[in-house]
């Protein structure tokens, strides 16, 4: 289980990494591109909060997917070294 399972969430993490850095650059360029079209105060009133959010958003998606990456590949890990444990070395007491 562990040997398919680890390298399809290494395969989605890259994903997320990718498609959050597309949308970090594109959410950002097209409020520059905005921002110099209208050249109006009220725009970047209106629109900068949520561009913060938004960047904060996927910016917590960069760094979180990695993380919980590895968290549960080390789970899945050390879930199967349990597995394969011999059995007898689990449950034969000590003398």
């Amino acid at each position: 289980m562990s040997s398919s399972l680890v390298p399809w969430i290494d395969a989605l993490v890259s994903t997320v990494i990718r498609v959050s850095v597309l949308l970090l650059v594109v959410v950002n360029g097209v409020f520059v591109a905005g921002i110099l079209r209208s050249r109006s105060r009220d725009f970047v009133d209106r629109w900068t909060r949520d561009v913060i959010i938004t960047d904060a958003a996927l910016v917590l998606a960069l760094i979180g997917a990695p993380v919980a990456s590895t968290g549960i590949g080390l789970a899945v890990r050390g879930w199967h070294a349990l597995v394969e444990a011999p059995q007898t070395a689990i449950t034969t007491p000590k003398p």
